[in-house]
């Protein structure tokens, strides 16, 4: 619980929407029109300055980006904002594949999916519920994929014919059953730090009053 402060002080000025405006208004990103985590969702993202994204935040969500080329570092986390966002010690070797900012206002509920890669959250502003649940769990979560294997630090492997953008996708939401026993729920509020193994289903709902901020780095398996 907590932390966050301490390893990135500059983050408690990102509450403030006008900070990230004069720090990165001029930033171009992308914005999900809707918070519904379908496959091929790229096409319901619009590009906008992130001063027009803040300007009508009502009707976008901010999530990871494709934007920043070689650069781990996405939209808008490059520029004036790099300074108050950096890698952690632990992860400063690890290569990170990509540093995303999250925004958005009012409920958000992602799908239920796993990653291919380590995740850390930060939290920096609202609250975000996560039921997380174990790889063992794959068989039980009816992916769009068809798994092949599971390897043993958690990486999932699908049949070539499967794979697509969204294979890693559940056809079903955790919200609408009983939370399986290997899984866990958890709920992270602003200043905390939450940890998310790759391989790990989660899914996450994101409330605030009204507004809802976290940052995430993503990496290899460990």
């Amino acid at each position: 619980r907590g932390g966050s402060d301490k390893l990135w002080p500059g983050l408690k000025f990102w509450v403030n929407d006008a900070y990230l405006k004069e720090k990165a208004g001029k930033e171009y990103v992308y914005a999900m029109v809707d918070d519904r985590y379908l496959k091929g969702f790229w096409s319901q993202r619009r590009l906008m300055r992130l001063e027009d994204f803040i300007n009508n935040q009502e009707r976008y969500y901010l999530t990871s980006q494709k934007l920043a080329g070689n650069s781990a570092f996405q939209p808008p986390l490059r520029g004036n904002l790099s300074s108050d966002f950096k890698i952690p010690p632990l992860l400063d070797g690890g290569k990170p594949k990509s540093v995303n900012f999250w925004f958005g206002n009012g409920e958000k509920v992602s799908r239920l999916h796993h990653d291919d890669y380590e995740n850390l959250a930060v939290i920096v502003e609202g609250r975000k519920r996560y039921i997380l649940c174990s790889p063992a769990e794959a068989k039980m979560m009816n992916t769009v994929g068809n798994i092949k294997v599971i390897l043993p630090n958690g990486k999932i492997i699908y049949h070539e014919s499967d794979s697509s953008h969204g294979e890693h996708f559940c056809l079903n939401s955790i919200y609408e059953k009983n939370v399986l026993s290997g899984c866990v729920d958890v709920e992270a509020h602003s200043g905390d730090l939450i940890y998310i193994p790759g391989g790990w289903f989660h899914q996450v709902k994101s409330t605030g009053n009204p507004k809802h901020k976290a940052v995430n780095i993503w990496w290899d398996f460990f």
